[in-house]
């Protein structure tokens, strides 16, 4: 099992190496942003490939109790 983990996959680099990852490997993907609810390209990826395949927890690093 390959697992790949982003950190702020909403947008920019991290939404492209997510989208990477699902398109060329057979990973499962953690996709993690500030308000997954609001991003709506990761849910629609979501959508097309699964929650089996991409997970999209809620995650600020600046915040301790994310941890």
């Amino acid at each position: 099992l390959i697992l790949f983990l982003a950190l702020g996959s909403n947008r920019g680099i991290g939404f492209g190496l997510v989208k990477e990852f699902l398109e060329n490997t057979n990973a499962r993907v953690i996709a993690t942003s500030r308000n997954p609810d609001e991003a709506t390209d990761l849910q629609q990826l979501k959508g097309q490939y699964g929650e089996s395949r991409l997970l999209t927890p809620l995650l600020d690093v600046r915040c301790d109790e994310h941890f």
